[in-house]
Parts: structure tokens; C-alpha cells; sequence
């Protein structure tokens, strides 16, 4: 018998090898399809070249959404062949995938979980995870990063270490700007220091460009990056075709009469286009408000444990893609926390052979079967794939996570740390 180290060892290089092999055969994918991440490389270039890196021409006409100073951070790999970088970058995710499941144990107290119960909670994570995580990688996109930043900052913080954790959620929220939602919820958790620090450091973020850019053109850029992602544009709001998914997707194809790309009536009603503005926005309003429940306590108070921090997260997470406009699949990778939080608890309660409401158990398995590779062109075909696009199931699942997570209530678990 090996002894447990050299086990451990052989399982890292294997886990390692399957890592090597997913991340060649992405980039490869990649290489043959065109990606994201080219998008972003084909940014630096223009930015190398004093261009206007918002405007056409266009990377096989997709727009560039993210910041000048992610397009300066790239300008250097932009001359490099792109299967290099998005190889290196792939890479990466594959690293900040495992930092994240290691960061996300930290909250739980896994000791009450019997071995069995862990294997069964890691491989169903796995299951219902996987989907998002491969959309990420064929797209070569920025998401895992995005919820390792998060995560991170917030470890760091927990650790002390305010100033390292703020510049990452400051950089992570100049990337894109889906992070910010954190923001109002550090002041909220009492954490005055980390969240001014993390105003400071986006501000000075802005105009690092300037430093290698010039100041005028760095204004300049900032300038037309607002004018793309302002939140108040028609466009964020009316989206109507099979890639995005969100509150004001799904409402704009329920609200009025679009016909999408499949030929099937989806509108219940059929309002004027500035009815439909003000019934996104209220219903953003209320989402921003249930949050108050999910917080369970006046501002400026401490989270009751590392538990109910998670819990409180989970649902900051999965609002997000629902709120923000121009979502596509790939961003649904942010309902996975409490996606591993619910699962943890329903094993949980299970294991100390507690009563679990079979409707709400029904309704995630339901959920999560929507989130599974299940629901793939490979498996269902690619007219049931569109049938599911077309109806935003994806975003109605999601929202359906709002009330499962709440019934998996922290305290229902206090007994078990």
C-alpha cells in the first residue's frame, strides 16, 4: 500500500495531466471557433495603435464591453499568437476553478459530513457546475475569474489583509463592472475600511491607463466605454434573440410581441416598449429588496458566521447575472455558490435525518437539471436547446433559486457550526 503521501502526490499529477489535455483541447476549440478572449487581445491591439478599441472594426464585429485597462493589461500578448495566451489563460481557470472549491469549504464545517456524503456533495457541485464552467472555456471568458476576485478579496479581507483585498475586488469590478454589487454590501456587513478602500482603488484604477496611454486618450476611452455600457440604453433593456439571459431578457420576450429566432408566440401581453422600461426596473427594484431578506438583519452588523456570510453571498451572486443586461450563458457560472450551498444543505439535513420539504427538494432537482449539461445540443438536440433559449428557462430557473435558498436557511443548520 502506498503510504498517504505519495498517494496524494500520483492523484495531484494525474488530476494535473487531465487538466493539461481539457486546456489543449479548449484552446484548440477556441482556435477553430474564435473567442472572447479574442475580442479582448484584438482591444490591446488597437490600443497599441491610439484606435478607438469601442468602435469598428470590430473583432468579427463583437464588441469589446470590458475596461481600457483590461485592453492595456493585454497589449502586450496581442502580438503573440492567440492560442499562446488563451492557452495560458485557460490555464489558468483551470487553477482558479480548484482555488475556488478550496475557498468555498472554508465556510462550511465539512467534519459533519460523512466520507460518503462529501464525495456525493463534491460530484453533484460537479454535475450541476459543469455546464457553466465548459461555456466559460469554450468562450475563453472572464466569469471564473471574476468569482475567484471576489471570493479572494473577501478571504483577504477576512484575513487582514484589507489593502491586497481591495485592490483585487477594485481591479476585478474595473474589469467589469458585475462585481460592484459587493460593494454596497461590505458597508452594509459594517466593513467601512475595506469598502472605501475598494472605492479608492477603482478611481485610481480608471486613470492608471493614463500613466502609458496619455490622459486625453484614457478620457477619451472612458468616455466611450459609459456610452456602451450605460445602463440606461434601449438596447440593455429589449433583448429579444437566443443568447441572452436575464430579468430584462426574459420580461422584454414576455411584455411584448417579439418573435425571437423560433416562429412560437412567448408574450403574455403585449405593452409599448416604456411600459415594459419601468416593469424591468421595478422588478430590479424588488430584487435589490429581497436581498434585505436574505440579510436578515439591520445594517452595519457582522455576519453571524462564515455559514451565513456563504448563504448571503450565494444570493449577491445569483442576482447578478439576473440584473445586469447583455448576459449570456457563460455568466450563470455566479449561481453555482449557491447552487453548492443549497446541495450542502439538503445532504446535510438528510445526513441527521431531518424533514426536507419534498416540494422545494423537487423543484431544485428541477432547477439543476436545467443547469446541467443535460440541457445540451449533444443530448436534447438543437431544436429543444433553442426551444429552451427562446423561453429563457435558464433565467426563470434561476430566479426559481431565490426562494429554494431561502428556505435553506442558515439557521437551520446552527446545530451543525
Amino acid at each position: 500500500m502506498l503510504p498517504q503521501s505519495t498517494y496524494f502526490t500520483k492523484q495531484r499529477v494525474i488530476v494535473g495531466f487531465i487538466i493539461l489535455l481539457l486546456t489543449i483541447y479548449y484552446t484548440n476549440l477556441a482556435k477553430r471557433h474564435g473567442v472572447d478572449f479574442d475580442v479582448f487581445l484584438h482591444a490591446g491591439y488597437k490600443l497599441g495603435l491610439d484606435q478607438n478599441i469601442y468602435q469598428p472594426p470590430l473583432y468579427k464585429g463583437f464588441q469589446y464591453y470590458y475596461s481600457p485597462l483590461w485592453a492595456l493589461f493585454l497589449m502586450p500578448f496581442s502580438s503573440f499568437p492567440y492560442f499562446i495566451t488563451e492557452f495560458f489563460w485557460l490555464l489558468l481557470s483551470c487553477c482558479l476553478i480548484i482555488r475556488l472549491w478550496h475557498l468555498s469549504k472554508l465556510y462550511f464545517t465539512t467534519s459533519v459530513l460523512t466520507a460518503k456524503n462529501y464525495t456525493i456533495w463534491f460530484w453533484a457541485v460537479f454535475f450541476f457546475s459543469i455546464r457553466f464552467i465548459l461555456d466559460n472555456f469554450t468562450q475563453a471568458q472572464m466569469s471564473i475569474f471574476l468569482l475567484w476576485s471576489t471570493f479572494e478579496a473577501f478571504h483577504l479581507f477576512t484575513r487582514k489583509k484589507i489593502v491586497t483585498g481591495a485592490i483585487l475586488l477594485a481591479f476585478a469590478i474595473n474589469v467589469k463592472i458585475m462585481p460592484v454589487i459587493f460593494l454596497p454590501y461590505l458597508f452594509y456587513r459594517k466593513k467601512w475600511k475595506e469598502g472605501l478602500l475598494v472605492i479608492v482603488f477603482y478611481l485610481v484604477l480608471l486613470y492608471v491607463p493614463a500613466i502609458f496611454i496619455g490622459w486625453e486618450y484614457n478620457n477619451f476611452l472612458l468616455a466611450e466605454w459609459w456610452k456602451i455600457i450605460n445602463p440606461g440604453n434601449t438596447e440593455h433593456f429589449l433583448e429579444t434573440t437566443l443568447g441572452p439571459h436575464s430579468l430584462g431578457a426574459l420580461l422584454s420576450v414576455l411584455l411584448t410581441d417579439t418573435t425571437g429566432e423560433m416562429a412560437i408566440k412567448r408574450n403574455v401581453i403585449n405593452l409599448p416598449v416604456e411600459q415594459v422600461i419601468v416593469i424591468i426596473n421595478l422588478a430590479r427594484f424588488i430584487l435589490v429588496g429581497i436581498t434585505l431578506a436574505f440579510l436578515g438583519s439591520l445594517p452595519f452588523k457582522k455576519s453571524k458566521n462564515s455559514l451565513h456570510q456563504f448563504w448571503e453571498m450565494s444570493y449577491l451572486f445569483l442576482v447578478t447575472p439576473i440584473l445586469f443586461p447583455h448576459i449570456l450563458i457563460y455568466a450563470f457560472i455566479y449561481i453555482c455558490p449557491m447552487i453548492l450551498y443549497c446541495l450542502y444543505f439538503f445532504i446535510v439535513q438528510r445526513q441527521q435525518g431531518k424533514h426536507i420539504n419534498k416540494f422545494i427538494l423537487c423543484l431544485f432537482i428541477l432547477c439543476g437539471l436545467l443547469f446541467s449539461p443535460l440541457i445540451g445540443t449533444d443530448i436534447i438536440g438543437e431544436y429543444a436547446f433553442h426551444f429552451t433559449q427562446h423561453f429563457r428557462l435558464l433565467t426563470i430557473a434561476t430566479l426559481l433559486l431565490i426562494p429554494i435558498g431561502f428556505y435553506c436557511h442558515p439557521r437551520k443548520l446552527e446545530k451543525t457550526g
